[in-house]
């Protein structure tokens, strides 16, 4: 049966492969990826973060933003992953 909406002797429309195998768009949530850190934690930050980055966010490229109670060093800084970082004190 043809639908209503096509008129007599009209067939469907097939979609091209080119078009079918595209990925829908991508809208992205307004979002930040935030961790509560200290100076002392930077081994397994460091792991955290590459983790959520592999598995996540190197399709998204969301910013993080790294809390401290206190100015994080130059260690735990030189040691974060390339991305957007934010430093800011609790």
């Amino acid at each position: 049966m043809v639908p209503a909406i096509l008129a007599e002797g009209e067939g469907r429309v097939g979609i091209s492969d080119d078009i079918a195998a595209a990925p829908p768009p991508r809208h992205l949530a307004n979002a930040t990826l935030f961790m509560l850190a200290r100076n002392s934690d930077v081994d397994s930050a460091v792991n955290s973060v590459r983790e959520v980055e592999d598995r996540f966010n190197r399709n998204y490229g969301y910013p993080w933003v790294f809390l401290n109670e206190e100015p994080f060093s130059d260690d735990f800084k030189r040691c974060a992953p390339i991305s957007p970082f934010r430093w800011p004190l609790l």
